[in-house]
């Protein structure tokens, strides 16, 4: 009887410890779940709150990091290649983005890459 309890309690214990665990190379997902091949997405319904939350805290408009402020439409689009090239490299490489965080989650960097194949939508 006693074994039952510690088993039990071991179960219970393991499934609240793990339930709402993420991968370490996932930062917070901001999109809305799984990607939609027909949506067509766009950077204020869907690439903003990515940036906003995971780059403006380094690349906001005070003294942005390598001089590279990401608040508009116009300075995400323009730097989408870097962008794209950044976000999708491994953790422990120095110029992943974002620096020093975990890499964005499955959903949203397939959510940056759609709105970049498919022309960069502002609206």
């Amino acid at each position: 009887m006693r074994v039952r309890k510690w088993v039990l309690a071991g179960i219970l214990f393991g499934a609240g410890s793990f339930s709402g665990c993420k991968s370490e190379v996932s930062g917070p997902d901001t999109g809305s779940g799984p990607i939609d091949s027909a949506k067509t997405y766009t950077y204020e319904a869907d690439v903003r709150p990515i940036i906003n939350g995971n780059c403006v805290s380094c690349h906001g408009t005070t003294s942005p990091s390598g001089g590279r402020s990401l608040t508009t439409y116009s300075q995400v689009s323009a730097a989408s290649s870097k962008i794209s090239d950044r976000i999708n490299r491994n953790p422990g490489d120095g110029l992943l983005m974002p620096n020093g965080g975990p890499k964005l989650s499955a959903t949203d960097l397939e959510t940056f890459s759609k709105w970049v194949t498919q022309g960069k939508k502002e609206k």
